[in-house]
């Protein structure tokens, strides 16, 4: 039988998936890298006391990853990378001014033909509108890039939170189970393979940080999960042993998002939670939301817009 995810927890996920998928999404300023250096020293951990036996070395391995990516970032700060490199290296990287030597598209490392917009982008997409929500630059932009994808599991925590808070313990299973086949059937296939790879092409110590910091959020985020009872330990284990595809079509001037482009909507528990500390000063946190409009069904792979919030 599975567990409830707790409230801690939660809290700890929504903020770190929250900062990590803006920090994919876009080029941070320097007053948004000063803030992360900031505040490395309260950025979450994940307190697993008991995973699963045979998740022990993965848990080991994504705690090695927070402290590399915590130490990579401060190194970066305390060096005084420069904006313009670190820029170029995030660029060159996901591929928004040139080849990509990454691409930030799950549909690129899991479809067949390896293209952007591919049948992955149109499931992610019906996995966001069960949640009230839509990718910012729908129909434009893919929906299935690694820090939208971070940005749906910072919102589908925020949404489980709220619902435990209010006592809608129907909300929040509904929420979860969403939260947990998306996990499962996307981000799981794809997200560990490349995170490793981007880490060992990143050339600055600010995206090598990026890149370890997100494994690690990921990885404790699985961990969690299956230890819960929610995913099966055989799909985790074997989601983290795939190897990285590689990208074999060109992929060049799709990630043309920016940092301040409207963020994930909605409220922290409190002014004082690890989620509301982490948000404060970072661009583009919209708080905004609107009433849902009818999703799409995987089947009905139609274009017609959905009035729903953007992540």
């Amino acid at each position: 039988m599975s567990q409830l995810i707790d409230a801690p927890s939660l809290d700890t996920f929504a903020a770190s998936f929250l900062v990590l998928g803006r920090l994919h999404l876009g080029h941070a300023t320097p007053d948004t890298r000063r803030e992360v250096y900031t505040n490395l020293s309260d950025w979450p951990f994940w307190n697993e006391p008991n995973p699963h036996p045979e998740l022990a070395s993965l848990h080991a391995d994504a705690h090695t990853a927070l402290t590399r990516g915590t130490d990579l970032l401060q190194r970066s700060w305390e060096s005084h990378e420069e904006d313009s490199t670190i820029r170029m290296d995030q660029d060159f990287l996901y591929g928004v001014s040139a080849t990509a030597r990454v691409s930030p598209f799950e549909s690129v490392h899991v479809g067949e033909e390896q293209l952007v917009f591919d049948t992955e982008t149109i499931q992610v997409r019906w996995y966001y509108s069960q949640l009230g929500l839509r990718a910012p630059q729908l129909h434009t932009e893919p929906d299935d890039h690694l820090g939208l994808e971070f940005a749906f599991l910072s919102q589908g925590c925020q949404q489980m939170l709220s619902a435990l808070d209010a006592g809608r313990i129907e909300d929040y299973h509904r929420v979860r189970d969403i939260v947990v086949a998306f996990t499962r059937e996307h981000p799981l296939r794809w997200i560990p393979a490349t995170l490793r790879e981007a880490e060992v092409q990143a050339q600055t110590a600010w995206m090598q940080g990026v890149e370890a910091l997100s494994y690690a959020a990921f990885a404790s985020w699985v961990v969690t999960l299956s230890t819960r009872g929610l995913l099966p330990v055989a799909e985790v284990t074997s989601g983290f042993a795939a190897p990285y595809r590689g990208i074999t079509a060109v992929h060049k001037g799709v990630a043309t998002g920016k940092f301040g482009d409207p963020g994930v909507p909605g409220v922290t528990r409190d002014a004082g939670s690890t989620a509301a500390r982490l948000r404060h000063d970072l661009p583009g946190d919209s708080g905004t939301s609107s009433e849902p409009g009818t999703p799409d069904s995987p089947e009905n792979r139609s274009d017609r817009t959905v009035e729903t919030p953007s992540l």
